[in-house]
């Protein structure tokens, strides 16, 4: 899916509202903009625009003279002033937008991204101005930072960072997380697989794959049923325990915990690796769109399924460094930040798929950007959520111009850890959102992989082949670029 989650609508896979995140302090309760007290101070809601080394939350913050209160939906803040009347005034002068009205949503957030030159001297400098080094990330001859305020976050402090020499660029670190809504097996006569000449899996749970009749996977597996690509599932973790999943797995990283041995201690990516690779033909459970595929289990969200950019940021690189060929994202949230883009940039140069869910908020993309799904890239592939009528699932989200195709994402049965918030003492359940749709994509474009003519095919190429054999259907003309959903019978 603001915070980055594992979804939606808040996040691609639920429709509930994302909690709030550990890293970046609790959200305060919704309430009104404050109206100036007897001491002159008064909170604004400023909505700016980036300028120079500063992303537009803080340069809200710097062009506000004032102290941040905490941040807003949209790349706003909320900040206290003083003299109200002539600082707004100055600000809309200056391009800004400007309320007195406190949005339902502030997040408190003392964590800055800072991208500075490799090699910085700037530790005592930032030390000084009221900073700590939580964290580096050494990336192309830069070094991300992540930092923590010390003091307050105020128009000083930003234009004493503003001011290092080394700086390159300056954001806050948005917070990431991943509502999901439990599902139910869905309503409709048609669940099994009735292709005619199709290969179907011996797997016991399989006729409840709706999903795999839908996008015609099982003509598909006529051809081809594995591959040796490389699929990076960047999420919560993955239980490489799981009977329908071990043996799957490549060495990943959980930078949850900082250790390479991965957990999922939540479910969603769990879920979502067996809709991508869960072994078919097992004589157990389901069956992944590609039956024999490599995992790269790549962990940022905690047992909360909540994490940050800057952890996000390291999983994206990190995959992108030991072999991905997909990367698989059904997760979302937060605001622009030029560090994520910059990473899955990266992951562009490199010829990697980044398949991201749409979100779940029901929102029109092209309005109101979602990102990671609404970064400018050739290598995104975003995602919308069908339901078994091919109707566009109330909860997700659709743009003309930002999201390109749909896919199963209402009752979607997969694995899951016998314990945790998602988890099931029979390894399997139903769950729903654009967060299950994405992984239909993930593992086809595996699939596709697969091929001996397309085992050598980058991004672009991949992202080719999948839009332009989309199946259409009426509900999602004007909703997504193709006007269709995922169709992977061609393959045959």
């Amino acid at each position: 899916m603001y915070k980055l989650s594992v979804a939606g609508a808040m996040f691609a896979c639920l429709l509930a509202a994302a909690p709030a995140s550990a890293q970046n302090g609790k959200g305060k309760e919704p309430g009104k903009g404050k109206e100036p007290d007897k001491g002159g101070k008064s909170e604004l809601v400023i909505h700016a625009k980036a300028a120079g080394k500063l992303s537009p939350r803080l340069n809200a913050v710097k062009m506000s003279g004032g102290q941040l209160v905490g941040t807003a939906p949209n790349n706003g803040v909320v900040v206290s002033v003083s003299d109200p009347a002539k600082v707004e005034k100055k600000l809309r002068d200056a391009g800004a937008k400007v309320g007195r009205e406190r949005p339902d949503k502030v997040q408190q957030n003392q964590r800055l991204l800072l991208t500075v030159k490799k090699g910085d001297k700037m530790e005592a400098g930032l030390k000084k101005a009221g900073l700590k080094i939580l964290d580096r990330h050494s990336v192309e001859g830069s070094t991300l930072l992540l930092v923590e305020v010390t003091g307050k976050l105020d128009a000083k402090l930003v234009g004493e960072i503003e001011k290092f020499a080394e700086l390159e660029h300056a954001e806050m670190d948005n917070a990431l997380s991943v509502p999901v809504q439990p599902s139910v097996a869905p309503k409709n006569d048609k669940l099994g697989i009735e292709s005619i000449g199709a290969k179907l899996p011996n797997d016991p749970e399989f006729p409840k794959l709706w999903g795999m009749n839908n996008i015609r996977a099982p003509i598909a597996w006529n051809k081809v049923v594995k591959s040796s690509a490389v699929v990076a599932v960047i999420d919560t973790g993955v239980d490489g325990t799981h009977e329908d999943l071990k043996g799957r797995l490549v060495p990943g990283f959980d930078f949850v915990r900082n250790v390479p041995n991965v957990i999922d201690e939540f479910g969603h990516g769990t879920h979502c690796a067996g809709t991508i690779g869960a072994i078919g033909h097992n004589k157990k459970g389901v069956a992944g769109v590609c039956w024999e595929v490599k995992i790269m289990p790549v962990r940022f969200l905690d047992k909360n399924g909540s994490g940050s950019t800057f952890n996000a940021v390291k999983a994206i690189d990190f995959a992108r460094t030991k072999g991905a060929r997909v990367m698989s994202n059904s997760w979302g949230g937060g605001s622009y930040s030029k560090a994520l883009d910059d990473a899955i940039g990266r992951a562009e140069k490199a010829g990697i798929l980044f398949v991201a869910a749409a979100g779940n908020s029901g929102a029109d993309n092209d309005a109101t950007p979602f990102y990671p799904a609404s970064y400018k890239h050739g290598n995104i592939l975003v995602v919308a959520a069908i339901d078994v009528t091919d109707q566009k699932a109330g909860f997700s989200n659709f743009g003309k111009k930002s999201v390109h195709l749909g896919a199963p994402g209402v009752g979607i049965f997969s694995t899951v850890p016998k314990s945790g918030p998602l988890g099931d003492p029979s390894g399997y359940r139903f769950l729903q959102g654009t967060s299950m749709a994405t992984p239909h994509v993930s593992g086809s474009a595996a699939l596709i992989l697969g091929l001996q003519a397309h085992k050598n095919d980058k991004a672009t190429q991949l992202r080719s082949e999948i839009l332009k054999h989309v199946r259409k259907v009426p509900a999602l003309n004007g909703k997504t670029t193709t006007g269709g959903t995922l169709d992977i019978g061609f393959i045959n």
